[in-house]
């Protein structure tokens, strides 16, 4: 059975968890960098060879494969959202990789093209969404669709 989503836009619940992934992802990423990186001219680091492949693991790790395995990342959890494809089905590695590829595109310019995108797309969906076909639920409204339908996610 495919079941039609109908959630609410949830910009701030999104922001938050948007800001917590990335907060992290960053904190890790200048962890390694201070530890494994070579002090640059610009007062930097500069990490090179095989030691740039660990944060890059990371991202694939906490984002797209968090997402594929448990349909959130630990931002989404803390907030009580979901990552699902459009069909309420459990959104697959390729659709959560394709949905964070659009990270570039949707956070540019303080988010200003995905808060756009939200608005006007009938599922509430950013551009990463929208390209992967996936939305952004609630859990609890997947719960009460769940409990009034009898469905389950597959």
């Amino acid at each position: 059975m495919i079941y039609n989503i109908k959630n609410k836009p949830y910009y701030f619940r999104k922001v938050i968890a948007t800001i917590l992934d990335y907060g992290l992802l960053f904190a890790v990423t200048f962890l390694w960098m201070v530890k494994y990186g070579e002090p640059n001219a610009e007062g930097g680091y500069t990490v090179t060879g095989i030691y740039a492949l660990p944060p890059i693991i990371f991202w694939y790790v906490m984002l797209p494969g968090s997402e594929a395995l448990f349909s959130k990342t630990l931002g989404h959890w803390l907030v009580g959202l979901k990552v699902v494809e459009v069909s309420c089905m459990k959104a697959d590695f390729i659709q959560t990789f394709k949905r964070r590829l659009a990270d570039l595109v949707d956070l540019f310019f303080w988010g200003i093209p995905a808060i756009i995108s939200i608005r006007n797309s009938a599922h509430n969906q950013r551009l990463g969404d929208l390209w992967a076909e996936t939305a952004v639920v609630s859990l609890q409204d997947e719960k009460e669709r769940l409990e009034t339908t009898g469905a389950d996610i597959k």
